[in-house]
């Protein structure tokens, strides 16, 4: 990630441990870290915290002066910016955000007070950005970052955007990418139909994900990649792998209409994964 890490910060230990996790992993990629505190209108968020809403931001503005602090304790030299946006709606603000940094990064459950505004809107960031968003569920900000990135492969969506941004987290660390694509009914049945009578789904499958690769990671030729396809269901083979893994990178594909979604892998993949989620957007 060669543009600044923005990590949305709410005053949660949550977007504490993600701005942590943004840390290590910058620190590892020469990445610099942006801490951003959307301020929103008095009049959006949970009615019964209006009243409160001037203590919960100043105690939201001081959690993220005193991470910033932890984090360059941590990091000696590492470059960490502190912000505050005010006014708008909280999802749209870090929309834009995400946009102009190239890539944003959300805890997706906070604690307290402020976490109700800011908790509520991650996977609506997630859904309608047009850049990349990494989503840190509790208890995986602790992935090393020496570890491989894997990225789950949909053959059936266009996955060059998926791989490609796979392959340059992969290149910033030094480690390995690990290409999974779950195989599936479904998706044989459609990969038969357009190879023809008698093909092997499997065979079909396996040689379009090994073009794939190939096609992609000419563009860099330095990094070690290895495929493999698995039978199942997504959400419940993708988590496992993440285990062995300091990002797990997955596909979102742009509506022409409105509303916006996530489709159904990342959020159930959210709460069994052991390390970050990026979710990319693509057509």
């Amino acid at each position: 990630m060669s543009l600044p890490l923005t990590v949305a910060f709410d005053g949660s230990e949550t977007a504490a441990a993600a701005a942590r996790w943004a840390a290590a992993y910058a620190a590892a990629t020469g990445a610099p870290v942006r801490l951003l505190h959307v301020r929103p209108p008095l009049d959006q968020g949970p009615e019964p915290l209006r009243p409160r809403r001037p203590d919960v931001e100043i105690d939201a503005t001081d959690a993220m002066a005193r991470t910033a602090a932890e984090l360059s304790r941590v990091h000696p030299g590492l470059p960490i910016d502190a912000t505050t946006q005010e006014g708008g709606d909280v999802a749209d603000l870090l929309c834009r955000a995400a946009d102009r940094a190239g890539t944003l990064v959300l805890g997706t459950r906070g604690a307290g007070p402020a976490a109700l505004v800011l908790g509520s809107v991650a996977l609506a960031v997630a859904s309608r950005a047009e850049s990349p968003v990494v989503l840190v569920p509790p208890g995986t900000a602790g992935a090393p970052p020496d570890r491989e990135v894997l990225v789950g492969v949909d053959l059936a969506g266009d996955c060059g955007p998926v791989l490609s941004f796979g392959f340059e987290q992969a290149r910033c660390l030094g480690v390995r990418l690990h290409a999974l694509h779950v195989w599936r009914a479904a998706g044989a049945l459609s990969a038969a139909v357009h190879a023809g009578p008698g093909a092997d789904p499997r065979e079909v499958e396996g040689h379009v994900l090994s073009t794939e690769l190939a096609a992609v990671q000419a563009f860099f030729p330095g990094v070690e990649a290895v495929s493999e396809e698995h039978d199942g269901v997504p959400a419940w083979v993708l988590p496992p792998a993440t285990e062995k893994a300091s990002l797990l990178v997955l596909g979102r594909r742009r509506r022409r209409t409105p509303p916006a979604r996530l489709g159904p892998v990342v959020p159930a993949v959210l709460g069994r994964t052991a390390c970050p989620v990026a979710v990319v957007p693509h057509r």
